[in-house]
């Protein structure tokens, strides 16, 4: 009997020991996304069944919206021109909007970037100055309003009830008679349940991302922490008690600035000196940073947008790495007709199983009209 107990007590430790050294493990998997992405041009042809019969030009009144899919298929768009979200089903079709202008619950002002926490909730930025991050249920209904001890920006929903988000901290000009800022850019993770908020790591930077570089986070396959900062040719991954685990180290070779790169990327301040108002340009370094954006699909695959001579230009180039971080092949988005601009500020695509979508407007539209478009591809169910 007492052979027996120890015999199960020690079985138990040993599964528990098993599941506790490896709480967050990214389990590789196929994706059929990868087929779509070895074929080298990514092209952005509408799949002509998808959203029939909508008058974008009545639906979305400003270009100021992103987006994001739910795992079940349905598309959520944020608008903040009217500070509300639009349902879409999986097929296009326009289902209701939800939230107002206002700081109660349920109420959300300048709603920009949306992700999905485990699968439950849909996770909404806010006006950074609120201090508040918005969640709803997957069926448009409130679900809670979580207060930050700071300003939060470009929030992305991990896993475990967790949420990463970005806090600024602005540093004066060093001269008097520069314009360019210096931040402190720290990420954070909070726990939705108990509002406990963690320091991960912080960086600096300024109003000049071209010279000082940005930081970026994203949600790794396993609902991890996963943080770029573009002046590093590597990616961090980090537990969900803000632990590094690991890097992953990235293929690409940065640009060397030439008179042409200069001209498309050189950012310009106006400051006025007694009444009179003087245009500098902002300093720029030798090399631009290494990517532009970073981003992680439904599969868990990671999608680095590599800085171009012309960033107003396509196609753009991306590079892909599993996501175990190998790199598998470097490919290339042509938007055709469309006007499209890779930048972590403004997310206007989400790559998924269900097809790759995106807010795009024609490039003949003078009023730039928004359209919710899907491609199709065989190779995508």
């Amino acid at each position: 009997m007492h052979k027996r107990k120890a015999t199960f007590l020690g079985l138990l430790i040993a599964l528990n020991t098993i599941t506790l050294s490896h709480p967050y493990e990214e389990k590789a998997r196929p994706s059929e996304l990868l087929s779509l992405y070895k074929k080298g041009t990514i092209v952005c042809s509408p799949d002509p069944e998808f959203a029939k019969n909508i008058d974008w030009g009545s639906l979305f009144l400003d270009s100021r919206r992103q987006i994001k899919v739910a795992p079940d298929g349905t598309i959520f768009v944020s608008s903040q021109r009217d500070h509300s979200i639009s349902q879409f089903s999986p097929d296009g079709i326009f289902q209701k909007n939800f939230g107002k202008k206002g700081k109660g619950p349920g109420d959300m002002e300048l709603p920009g970037n949306m992700n999905v926490l485990d699968e439950r909730f849909l996770v909404i930025s806010d006006r950074r100055s609120n201090h508040r991050i918005n969640l709803f249920h997957l069926d448009g209904t409130f679900y809670k309003m979580l207060k930050t001890q700071r300003p939060p920006s470009f929030p992305e929903a991990l896993s475990k009830n967790k949420i990463a988000y970005i806090y600024s901290i602005g540093r004066p000009p060093a001269r008097a008679d520069s314009l360019i800022f210096r931040y402190l850019r720290k990420v954070i993770i909070k726990d939705v349940l108990s509002g406990e908020e963690k320091e991960v790591v912080e960086y600096m930077t300024s109003m000049n991302p071209i010279k000082d570089g940005s930081v970026i986070i994203a949600r790794t396959g396993g609902g991890q922490l996963l943080v770029g900062m573009n002046l590093k040719p590597e990616l961090d991954i980090y537990d969900l008690s803000g632990q590094k685990i690991r890097s992953i180290a990235l293929d690409i070779s940065p640009l060397k600035v030439n008179d042409k790169i200069r001209k498309h990327h050189q950012m310009r301040f106006t400051m006025t000196t007694n009444g009179k108002p003087t245009t500098k340009n902002a300093p720029i370094g030798d090399y631009l940073p290494f990517y532009k954006d970073l981003y992680v699909d439904s599969q868990g695959n990671i999608l680095v947008f590599l800085m171009t001579e012309n960033p107003q230009k396509g196609p753009f180039p991306l590079q892909v790495y599993s996501p175990e971080g190998k790199f598998f092949c470097q490919t290339k988005l042509d938007t055709e007709n469309y006007v499209f601009q890779p930048d972590p500020k403004f997310n206007k695509f989400d790559f998924t199983e269900k097809g790759i979508f995106f807010i795009l407007h024609k490039k003949e539209d003078e009023m730039e009209t928004p359209h919710l478009v899907r491609i199709k591809n065989e190779s995508v169910t």
